[in-house]
């Protein structure tokens, strides 16, 4: 699955069932994915290790089992937490297809996306009351990787089974607006600037370069994109450049010399030394795998 653009807009399954299915691969260290968003809602679910969730600039310490809600716009990564690496999965999908007209369950769908009900972002395999939550997620994700005759029905019964055990526990916060105006002014700060990443990543970008996009002294940009994402700008130029390079590796039609050129990198040594420091070994090494 590509993560490379900042608005992932991607056609999900079909017009019949909007929804997508994806199996992330094994990442032993660093970010699984660049930070993103989409209109559609998210269902991730930690199926090995542990991980440190990153949504809307808010980190979540997350193990083995737990699960995650996004709904439209909220930015969002996760990245290994400690040496053992982790493998996540997620269902994306379009929250239209839980509603339909003068059904009274679609009221609860539309609580949640208009923001007059808000639920938990985060739920725990240790927390009892998120115990129906997380078996909902679990289930969704064996339905969707296993896609058996039928397993449509049994798709949307686990999404409707998830939201509805939100009401039914109460897992859920209602009308936060004294919080909302400064948290949703940085989180669009955050979009301009990692769009700005993302559409010059090949270009060399400067700390001054971003930190005017969003009209901010170098020093008040440095500590506000550390506090909102938990790393440095350029330590995350450098780690979307690398992204962006494993693509190319895998499509096998480009040279480690152009594809390092390609992504911004003035010379074959250090993208190799960067490859290695982002993803625990070398693109040679990264092929074989």
């Amino acid at each position: 699955m590509e993560y490379y653009s900042l608005n992932e807009v991607i056609e999900r399954g079909t017009p019949h069932f909007p929804i997508g299915y994806y199996n992330l691969p094994w990442c032993s260290q660093g970010p699984v994915c660049p930070y993103h968003w989409h209109t559609e809602w998210e269902i991730m679910y930690i199926k090995e290790g542990n991980s440190t969730v990153i949504i809307d600039g808010t980190k979540y310490e997350a193990r083995q089992g737990d699960c995650f809600l996004l709904l439209s716009g909220q930015l969002h990564t996760a990245e290994a937490l400690g040496a053992d690496g982790c493998q996540l999965s997620s269902v994306v999908f379009n929250h239209d297809m839980l509603v339909r007209p003068k059904d009274i369950c679609s009221q609860y769908v539309h609580w949640m996306e208009s923001g007059e009900v808000v639920p938990y972002t985060h739920y725990s395999v240790i927390h009892p009351d998120h115990q129906d939550v997380i078996h909902a997620a679990a289930n969704l994700m064996l339905c969707m990787s296993r896609q058996n005759f039928g397993y449509e029905l049994l798709v949307k019964a686990y999404l409707f089974v998830l939201i509805g055990s939100i009401y039914d526990h109460k897992l859920y916060t209602q009308n936060p607006e004294p919080l909302k105006n400064k948290k949703q002014l940085n989180i669009n700060r955050l979009k301009t600037v990692i769009s700005m990443i993302q559409e010059h990543y090949k270009d060399g970008i400067t700390l001054d370069m971003l930190s005017n996009s969003v009209d901010m002294s170098v020093q008040h940009f440095c500590r506000f994109f550390k506090s909102m994402t938990g790393t440095s700008a350029m330590d995350y130029v450098n780690y979307y450049r690398i992204s962006v390079a494993c693509d190319l590796l895998l499509q096998g039609n480009m040279s480690k010399t152009d594809i390092a050129l390609e992504c911004g990198f003035n010379n074959l040594s250090y993208f190799i030394k960067t490859f290695r420091k982002y993803k625990g070994c070398s693109p040679s090494e990264f092929l074989r795998e």
